[in-house]
């Protein structure tokens, strides 16, 4: 019995143009910002070209601001500019919840650009499930040029040394956490061209009665006496995210 398509097909050759075959590459050349990592599915995602509208913040200390900037964006024309502020406790951060859905491994995605008077970032995934609340959050410090994860007792493990990330005006470092929410465990974490796996790691775990949410932050905070910045685009949350590859 014949198999396949006749010579004529999708299969046919051609000599300018290639077939397409993968739906995500397809979503990508129409724009999408889901580019960096695609396993898993969406389940929100922001280029802030509405502005801050799906996000609040806070601030502390003097000069520390969020707003929407034109001056660096990874995709689009927009930005949000978290400012830390220079003295107390020196921080800009913003949050969004989105409502609950059923228990899966989750992932938390976000470009930045960064300039070098800034302390840390930080990506936090939390979840409430109506009795518990689980936290998940990967930090960079700029001065030590260190990544450290949150440990289960809240305290921030060392995961890797010796992370010196580019900075100036145009280059954008995207940053992934994958986490498996039912069991309340970290899967891995993506930095650019490195990953790192978290398997089997515990996140924070206490007690909650708040209802069921989930919640993504993004913070940074900056050295003394200054105000650094970060520029946060391509922010995107995901479901369903496989084990591996």
């Amino acid at each position: 019995m014949a198999h396949g398509t006749p010579d004529w097909g999708l299969t046919a050759g051609t000599i300018t143009t290639y077939q397409l075959t993968d739906l995500a590459e397809l979503a990508a050349r129409l724009g999408s910002i889901v580019t960096f990592d695609r396993r898993g599915e969406v389940l929100f995602l922001d280029d802030f070209a509405d502005g801050l509208v799906h996000w609040s913040w806070e601030t502390d200390g003097a000069g520390a601001s969020v707003d929407l900037s034109a001056a660096r964006a990874r995709i689009g024309r927009f930005s949000a500019r978290l400012v830390g502020g220079s003295d107390g406790w020196r921080y800009a951060e913003i949050f969004r919840s989105l409502s609950p859905h059923a228990p899966s491994n989750c992932g938390f995605e976000v470009a930045f650009n960064y300039d070098d008077d800034l302390t840390f970032i930080r990506l936090t995934l939390i979840v409430y499930d109506g009795a518990t609340r689980a936290e998940f959050g990967v930090i960079w410090y700029n001065t030590s040029k260190e990544l450290l994860y949150t440990g289960f007792e809240g305290d921030d493990v060392l995961l890797a040394a010796g992370i010196d990330l580019n900075r100036g005006p145009t280059p954008f470092h995207t940053a992934k956490l994958v986490t498996n929410v039912p069991n309340g465990e970290y899967i891995r974490f993506l930095l650019d061209n490195a990953e790192y796996s978290l398997a089997g790691i515990p996140g924070l775990s206490e007690a909650s009665a708040l209802a069921p949410d989930i919640e993504l932050v993004v913070a940074v905070q900056s050295k003394p006496g200054v105000n650094g910045a970060a520029y946060i685009d391509a922010v995107i949350a995901t479901q369903n995210e496989p084990v591996c590859a």
